[in-house]
Formats: structure tokens, sequence, C-alpha cells
């Protein structure tokens, strides 16, 4: 009974490393699939940027790289077995994406010039943060962060963002920053606003003088001629 007892230990011992070495290479497997998969999107994208490049026509959004890419189920791809639409082998694998210009959103770094806060460019933001139901005091935290930020010098300045979610260095909560990013971006640079493709709500703070009837307006001409 004891040799019976030795065995089946270790016979479920070897059936148990050959289990988990078979969930581990399924497990590696998919991960490389995706690898594949994720940097054929990419080279799409690479793709149709490339091309539209060289179209030398306005960015709009009535170009193929505004197109998104439909959600595509690849469960049957990623799996080798025919088995793999089982409700019992995990999860479904979906596959969708979408090119977006940053530039259709106000750029953070133009609230600086020369190394100080412009104010018409804090005007605008202020505008932004408005239309996205936030205090107007928000721009100006927003501009003196950036700027001390710029300075660098000073023991207490603050980290200088790279990105959006770097603004709660300057001591916004995420609620803001999440909703200051559905109207603006953090670029390397100072850049423009490409009217073609920015929403009402941009069009309506960078351009003085009209509303957002007047930029609804704007956006119905250029879908019928890009600007």
């Amino acid at each position: 009974m004891v040799l019976l007892s030795v065995v089946a230990t270790l016979a479920a011992g070897m059936v148990w490393q050959q289990w988990k070495a078979v969930q581990v290479e399924t497990a590696e497997r998919a991960r490389v699939q995706t690898v594949w998969i994720l940097n054929g999107a990419l080279d799409w994208a690479r793709l149709i940027l490339r091309e539209d490049a060289r179209s030398g026509h306005p960015t709009s959004l009535d170009e193929p790289w505004a197109t998104p890419l439909a959600e595509a189920r690849l469960s049957t791809f990623l799996a080798a077995d025919q088995n793999n639409n089982a409700e019992d082998n995990g999860p479904q694998a979906f596959l969708s994406g979408r090119i977006a210009d940053a530039q259709a959103r106000y750029n953070l770094r133009n609230l600086l010039t020369e190394g100080k806060v412009d104010p018409r460019q804090l005007s605008v933001l202020q505008r932004l943060c408005t239309s996205v139901g936030l205090p107007t005091d928000v721009a100006s935290r927003v501009a003196n962060g950036l700027l001390a930020s710029a300075g660098g010098g000073e023991a207490d300045a603050p980290l200088a963002p790279q990105q959006m979610d770097d603004l709660v260095w300057l001591g916004l909560d995420a609620v803001t920053v999440e909703r200051l990013s559905t109207v603006t971006v953090l670029l390397p640079v100072p850049t423009p606003i490409n009217l073609n493709t920015a929403s009402r709500e941009v069009l309506a703070a960078v351009i003085e003088g009209i509303d957002l009837g007047g930029a609804d307006r704007l956006v119905q001409a250029r879908t019928r001629k890009p600007l």
C-alpha cells in the first residue's frame, strides 16, 4: 500500500507538471500572437499616415485615417484549437482602434510665450474649462504650474509634465485631468489648432467672437469643403 501511494503521488505530480507546462506554453503562444496583431495594427496606421502625408491635402475628417477600425473578433485566430469559441476557454479577444489628430485639441504648451503666461491663451483655456464643466481657476493653476516647472531652477518647482496624466504633478485631481483631456493635449512644442478636426467646443474657445452656434456652422461648412 505504501508503494502504491508513492507511485500515485509521483504520477499525480507528473500530470500536474505536464498540465502546467501546457498552460504556460498556451499563454506564451497567445501573448506572441497578440504582439503580432498589435504590430500589424501599428504598421497599418503608419501606412495610412504615410499615404496621407504624400497626398498634400489638408488634414480633415473625410480622409482614410479618420475611419476607425471596427471591432474585430480575434479569438479564433489567437487559438490553436477549433474549440476556442467555447465558453470555458477564457475571454474572447477583440481588436479595434482609431487614429486621432492631436491638433484637434488645444495644446497646453501654447500657454507660455517667451517664459511668460500669454493672457490671450489663458482666456482660451478658461473658456475650455467652462465648456467641460470645470471652474475657470483651473486654467490659472495649469498655466502657473507649467510656468513654474519650466523654470527648473527652484528646489520646490514641480516636475515638467510630459503628458496629460502628469498634470496631477501640478495639483490637479484625476477627474479634472480626465475632463481636460477631452479638449486639451500636451505636446512637446506649441502647435496651432486644426480647424478641420477640432470639436465645436474647441473652435468656440480658440476663435474669438463666435459661440457654439457659430462653431456648429463652421463644422458643417468644413464637411462640405476642408478649410
